[in-house]
Protein backbone atom coordinates (compact mmCIF):
# COMPACT_ATOMS: atom_id res chain seq x y z
CA UNK A 1 0.00 0.00 0.00
CA UNK A 2 1.39 3.37 -1.00
CA UNK A 3 1.33 6.07 1.65
CA UNK A 4 2.18 9.72 1.20
CA UNK A 5 2.23 12.53 3.72
CA UNK A 6 1.24 16.08 2.80
CA UNK A 7 0.61 19.29 4.65
CA UNK A 8 -2.60 20.61 3.16
CA UNK A 9 -3.03 24.36 3.30
CA UNK A 10 -5.54 26.29 1.20
CA UNK A 11 -3.07 29.03 0.32
CA UNK A 12 -0.56 26.50 -1.06
CA UNK A 13 -2.42 26.54 -4.39
CA UNK A 14 -1.13 29.40 -6.56
CA UNK A 15 -3.22 31.23 -9.16
CA UNK A 16 -1.02 30.07 -12.06
CA UNK A 17 -1.34 26.39 -11.10
CA UNK A 18 -5.11 26.80 -10.67
CA UNK A 19 -5.47 28.14 -14.22
CA UNK A 20 -3.35 25.31 -15.66
CA UNK A 21 -5.35 22.73 -13.68
CA UNK A 22 -8.68 24.15 -14.88
CA UNK A 23 -7.53 24.10 -18.53
CA UNK A 24 -6.53 20.44 -18.17
CA UNK A 25 -9.79 19.53 -16.43
CA UNK A 26 -11.85 21.20 -19.19
CA UNK A 27 -10.01 19.00 -21.71
CA UNK A 28 -10.55 15.70 -19.89
CA UNK A 29 -14.22 16.40 -19.07
CA UNK A 30 -15.12 15.49 -22.66
CA UNK A 31 -14.06 11.84 -22.21
CA UNK A 32 -16.85 9.31 -21.63
CA UNK A 33 -16.45 6.05 -19.73
CA UNK A 34 -18.16 3.12 -21.50
CA UNK A 35 -20.48 1.12 -19.26
CA UNK A 36 -20.42 3.49 -16.28
CA UNK A 37 -23.59 5.60 -15.91
CA UNK A 38 -23.31 9.20 -14.74
CA UNK A 39 -23.81 9.88 -11.03
CA UNK A 40 -22.55 6.46 -9.99
CA UNK A 41 -21.03 6.04 -6.54
CA UNK A 42 -17.58 4.49 -6.88
CA UNK A 43 -17.86 1.25 -4.87
CA UNK A 44 -15.00 0.85 -2.41
CA UNK A 45 -14.06 -1.90 -0.01
CA UNK A 46 -14.47 -0.68 3.54
CA UNK A 47 -11.03 0.07 4.92
CA UNK A 48 -10.37 -2.12 7.99
CA UNK A 49 -12.62 -0.42 10.49
CA UNK A 50 -10.87 0.16 13.78
CA UNK A 51 -12.38 1.44 17.01
CA UNK A 52 -14.14 4.57 15.77
CA UNK A 53 -16.05 5.30 18.95
CA UNK A 54 -14.23 7.25 21.63
CA UNK A 55 -15.78 8.79 24.74
CA UNK A 56 -19.20 7.52 23.67
CA UNK A 57 -19.11 9.25 20.25
CA UNK A 58 -20.27 7.56 17.07
CA UNK A 59 -18.23 7.62 13.86
CA UNK A 60 -18.60 10.88 11.96
CA UNK A 61 -19.65 11.43 8.36
CA UNK A 62 -18.67 14.77 6.84
CA UNK A 63 -20.66 15.87 3.78
CA UNK A 64 -19.28 18.05 0.96
CA UNK A 65 -22.15 19.66 -0.93
CA UNK A 66 -22.91 22.74 -2.97
CA UNK A 67 -25.97 24.97 -2.47
CA UNK A 68 -28.07 22.77 -4.78
CA UNK A 69 -27.23 19.66 -2.73
CA UNK A 70 -24.92 18.17 -5.37
CA UNK A 71 -21.62 16.63 -4.22
CA UNK A 72 -18.61 18.93 -4.48
CA UNK A 73 -16.54 18.58 -7.70
CA UNK A 74 -12.91 17.60 -7.07
CA UNK A 75 -11.84 20.18 -9.68
CA UNK A 76 -13.54 22.96 -7.68
CA UNK A 77 -11.63 21.88 -4.58
CA UNK A 78 -8.30 22.00 -6.41
CA UNK A 79 -9.18 25.41 -7.82
CA UNK A 80 -9.79 26.71 -4.29
CA UNK A 81 -13.45 27.51 -4.96
CA UNK A 82 -14.39 27.18 -1.29
CA UNK A 83 -17.13 29.83 -1.67
CA UNK A 84 -19.23 27.19 -3.52
CA UNK A 85 -18.95 24.68 -0.63
CA UNK A 86 -21.76 24.78 1.92
CA UNK A 87 -20.56 25.40 5.51
CA UNK A 88 -16.94 25.59 4.36
CA UNK A 89 -15.69 26.97 7.69
CA UNK A 90 -17.18 24.26 9.92
CA UNK A 91 -14.41 22.72 12.04
CA UNK A 92 -14.12 18.92 12.21
CA UNK A 93 -10.61 18.09 13.36
CA UNK A 94 -8.95 20.09 16.12
CA UNK A 95 -5.53 20.30 17.69
CA UNK A 96 -6.85 18.22 20.59
CA UNK A 97 -7.02 15.19 18.30
CA UNK A 98 -4.19 13.29 16.62
CA UNK A 99 -1.44 15.22 14.83
CA UNK A 100 -2.25 13.39 11.58
CA UNK A 101 -5.33 12.04 9.85
CA UNK A 102 -5.15 8.96 7.62
CA UNK A 103 -7.19 9.16 4.39
CA UNK A 104 -7.74 5.79 2.67
CA UNK A 105 -8.84 5.21 -0.93
CA UNK A 106 -10.02 1.68 -1.83
CA UNK A 107 -10.71 2.16 -5.54
CA UNK A 108 -12.10 -0.90 -7.36
CA UNK A 109 -9.49 -2.74 -9.43
CA UNK A 110 -6.48 -1.36 -7.52
CA UNK A 111 -4.66 -2.00 -4.26
CA UNK A 112 -5.60 0.21 -1.32
CA UNK A 113 -3.89 3.59 -1.22
CA UNK A 114 -3.48 5.85 1.79
CA UNK A 115 -2.10 9.25 2.65
CA UNK A 116 -1.69 11.24 5.85
CA UNK A 117 -2.73 14.83 6.38
CA UNK A 118 -1.04 16.89 9.09
CA UNK A 119 -3.56 18.30 11.56
CA UNK A 120 -1.14 20.49 13.47
CA UNK A 121 1.47 23.00 12.50
CA UNK A 122 4.83 22.57 14.17
CA UNK A 123 5.08 26.28 14.97
CA UNK A 124 1.84 26.66 16.93
CA UNK A 125 1.04 23.02 17.69
CA UNK A 126 -2.58 23.77 16.78
CA UNK A 127 -4.65 23.59 13.67
CA UNK A 128 -8.38 23.47 13.28
CA UNK A 129 -9.24 21.57 10.10
CA UNK A 130 -12.31 22.95 8.34
CA UNK A 131 -14.63 21.31 5.82
CA UNK A 132 -12.89 23.36 3.09
CA UNK A 133 -9.41 22.16 4.08
CA UNK A 134 -10.64 18.56 4.17
CA UNK A 135 -12.18 18.65 0.69
CA UNK A 136 -9.02 20.26 -0.73
CA UNK A 137 -6.87 17.56 0.91
CA UNK A 138 -9.10 14.79 -0.46
CA UNK A 139 -8.93 16.27 -3.98
CA UNK A 140 -5.13 16.51 -3.75
CA UNK A 141 -4.90 12.89 -2.58
CA UNK A 142 -7.28 11.74 -5.33
CA UNK A 143 -5.13 13.52 -7.95
CA UNK A 144 -2.00 11.83 -6.55
CA UNK A 145 -3.78 8.44 -6.48
CA UNK A 146 -4.81 8.79 -10.16
CA UNK A 147 -1.29 9.88 -11.15
CA UNK A 148 0.25 6.87 -9.41
CA UNK A 149 -2.33 4.29 -10.52
CA UNK A 150 -2.73 5.25 -14.20
CA UNK A 151 0.38 3.21 -15.04
CA UNK A 152 -0.83 0.24 -12.95
CA UNK A 153 -2.94 -2.39 -14.72
CA UNK A 154 -6.49 -2.49 -13.37
CA UNK A 155 -8.12 -5.79 -12.43
CA UNK A 156 -10.01 -6.85 -15.63
CA UNK A 157 -13.24 -7.37 -13.64
CA UNK A 158 -13.13 -3.68 -12.67
CA UNK A 159 -12.12 -2.26 -16.07
CA UNK A 160 -14.96 0.29 -16.02
CA UNK A 161 -13.31 1.95 -12.99
CA UNK A 162 -9.89 2.29 -14.60
CA UNK A 163 -8.21 5.64 -13.88
CA UNK A 164 -6.03 7.69 -16.19
CA UNK A 165 -6.17 8.66 -19.87
CA UNK A 166 -9.19 7.06 -21.55
CA UNK A 167 -10.60 6.16 -18.13
CA UNK A 168 -11.82 8.05 -15.09
CA UNK A 169 -10.02 11.34 -14.56
CA UNK A 170 -10.17 13.90 -11.79
CA UNK A 171 -12.65 16.06 -13.73
CA UNK A 172 -15.18 13.21 -13.64
CA UNK A 173 -15.22 12.95 -9.84
CA UNK A 174 -17.31 14.68 -7.20
CA UNK A 175 -16.46 14.27 -3.51
CA UNK A 176 -19.63 13.30 -1.67
CA UNK A 177 -18.45 12.75 1.88
CA UNK A 178 -15.74 11.53 4.23
CA UNK A 179 -16.59 8.65 6.56
CA UNK A 180 -14.75 7.85 9.76
CA UNK A 181 -13.50 4.25 9.73
CA UNK A 182 -11.17 4.44 12.75
CA UNK A 183 -10.12 6.89 15.44
CA UNK A 184 -7.82 8.75 13.03
CA UNK A 185 -8.77 7.01 9.76
CA UNK A 186 -11.23 8.26 7.18
CA UNK A 187 -12.47 7.04 3.81
CA UNK A 188 -13.85 9.41 1.15
CA UNK A 189 -16.96 8.63 -0.90
CA UNK A 190 -16.60 9.50 -4.59
CA UNK A 191 -19.26 10.00 -7.26
CA UNK A 192 -18.56 9.57 -10.98
CA UNK A 193 -20.47 12.45 -12.54
CA UNK A 194 -20.05 11.47 -16.16
CA UNK A 195 -18.55 13.55 -18.94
Amino acid sequence: MAETQYECLEDSIGEESILAELAYLRFIENITIPGLPAWTCIPQRLYCRGPAIQNGRSPQKIMFVMADGAPFPAKFALAGQRNLLMNADDIFLTSEQSSTTHIQIEWPGYDGWGAKMRNRTLETNSWNVTRAKLVIAIAMFLRKFIEEMQSTPVNPADKMYEVGPGGIELGHIHIDSLEQVGLDSWQPVFIYSGP
